[in-house]
């Protein structure tokens, strides 16, 4: 977790400046070893995106990347693609632009990397802001879902984490707007999104308490929802049935995609994923069906006491 000297500084760079930081950086060759596969600036979360079939074809899309770039890498020893950005963590390294190629680099039998190293005292600082808007320009842009579930993570860490109210931030204590907040994280989502992130967090933090934190810190899709902020005793059946609804429509678009990733490789791992899938599902559908049956006796009292 930063400092808070060095949290005041997130956001609050222009992006033609957060990228001119790391381009003016000299090239290094990095060992692949080196780099972590922890990947806490990659904003590209295909659980962020809602619908199957966009997830399956940005998938797609971006295994077609990888293996062109590994076809570029795989013509002569001296071929090289773009430097990746990096930032130091102990004795390894934090990607914030460039996922795709270290793939790339690991398929083609690589075992160094160009890079550029930010090893600024701010680097944590303006990671997750460089990440955001680096990938709002590249071949595969990013999704509105994931641009937004990077952005609400920025804005964890601007308030930290909901500890701050928008008028408590550095960036508002020097002039800055919600649109000008917005430009600088990449331009997706707008000012008005924006807006009601700075409020949300300030939200999350009244609901948890001194717990949350960077590790606790909810997703977008769930805390933009008016219910995630109410205790189950003050919802309704109605409301009870429509999270139960999404928590189904989620299983079922996860349970597809890992479907098509599983048995690509392995028939024994497919039955046995094939196996646990039905348990759950047994299991859902009939928390779900119980909460259908709840919603109907709920709208039968209303209609007789009407």
């Amino acid at each position: 977790m930063m400092a808070g000297d060095e949290c005041s500084l997130i956001a609050l760079l222009e992006p033609d400046e957060l990228i001119s930081r790391w381009e003016s950086l000299d090239v290094e060759q990095v060992a692949l070893a080196e780099i972590s596969e922890n990947e806490p600036y990659q904003p590209r979360d295909n659980e962020d995106i809602t619908k199957a079939a966009e997830r399956h074809r940005r998938i797609a899309d971006r295994r077609d990347l990888i293996e062109e770039m590994v076809t570029h890498l795989r013509r002569s020893k001296g071929q090289q693609l773009t430097p990746v950005w990096l930032i130091p963590s102990g004795n390894s390294y934090f990607i914030v632009d460039g996922h795709h190629r270290r793939a790339a680099y690991a398929q083609a039998g690589r075992t160094h990397i160009q890079a550029k190293v930010y090893r600024g005292p701010d680097a944590e600082a303006i990671a997750h802001q460089a990440a955001l808007v680096v990938n709002q320009t590249r071949k595969v842009p990013l999704h509105a879902e994931e641009a937004a579930e990077q952005a609400w993570r920025v804005i964890g860490e601007m308030t930290r984490w909901g500890d701050l109210s928008w008028e408590q931030t550095t960036a508002k204590q020097a002039g800055m707007s919600h649109e000008k907040l917005a430009k600088n994280l990449g331009g997706r989502p707008g000012s008005s999104t924006i807006g009601t992130m700075l409020q949300k967090a300030v939200m999350v933090r009244e609901k948890f308490g001194r717990w949350t934190n960077e590790d606790s810190w909810p997703k977008w899709r769930d805390a933009k929802r008016p219910t995630f902020f109410k205790r189950p005793s003050e919802r309704t059946p109605e409301q009870e049935w429509a999270i139960k609804r999404q928590r189904r429509i989620r299983m079922e678009n996860q349970a597809a995609e890992t479907v098509e990733q599983v048995a690509r490789y392995d028939d024994e791992l497919f039955e046995e994923f094939i196996r646990k899938v039905r348990r759950g599902w047994r299991a859902l559908n009939k928390e779900a069906d119980d909460f259908e049956e709840r919603t109907d006796r709920h709208r039968e009292d209303i209609r007789c006491n009407s």
